[in-house]
C-alpha cells in the first residue's frame, strides 16, 4: 500500500492474516516524511524505530527516537511522527485491533479503498 512516498506495509491485520485482535506493520519514512498528529481513541500503539531516527510528538511533548528506540502510545493520546533526519527511517508499528474501524477513519478508508491517505504528507 502506498500512502506517502514509500509504502506502508501491513504484515498482520484482518485483511492480510485475518487477525481480529492485532495490527503490525512497517513504514519506510524518507527524510521530511511525516505522519501528522492524530489520535487512536481505543487502541494502544507501540512504535519501534528499526532504522534511522524520528521525532515523535506525544501528548504535546516532542521526543527524538533513534535506532532501537521503542515508543509506547497509550490510547486517547495525540501522536505524530516525523523524519527530521537526512537519512531514511524505518518504523515498525503494533497496535491492538479491538476498535480498528474507529481507529483512524481516513486511514481505514485507505486500507479498504486503496486511495491516498490525507494523514501522510510528502
Amino acid at each position: 500500500m502506498l500512502l506517502g512516498v514509500k509504502p506502508l506495509i501491513f504484515k498482520v491485520d484482518p485483511v492480510t492474516t485475518e487477525s481480529e485482535t492485532l495490527v503490525v506493520g512497517t513504514e519506510e519514512m524518507p527524510p521530511g516524511n511525516k505522519i501528522p498528529t492524530h489520535k487512536h481513541l481505543y487502541e494502544d500503539e507501540v512504535i519501534f524505530v528499526h532504522k534511522g531516527s524520528v521525532r515523535v510528538t506525544l501528548a504535546g511533548q516532542q521526543y527524538d527516537a533513534g535506532t532501537g528506540a521503542t515508543v509506547f502510545i497509550p490510547h486517547g493520546n495525540w501522536i505524530g511522527v516525523e523524519n527530521t533526519a537526512s537519512e531514511p527511517a524505518m518504523i515498525l508499528f503494533v497496535f491492538n485491533n479491538l476498535h480498528l474501524n474507529n481507529a483512524c477513519e481516513p486511514c481505514r478508508r485507505v486500507r479498504v479503498r486503496n486511495s491516498r491517505c490525507p494523514h501522510r504528507t510528502k
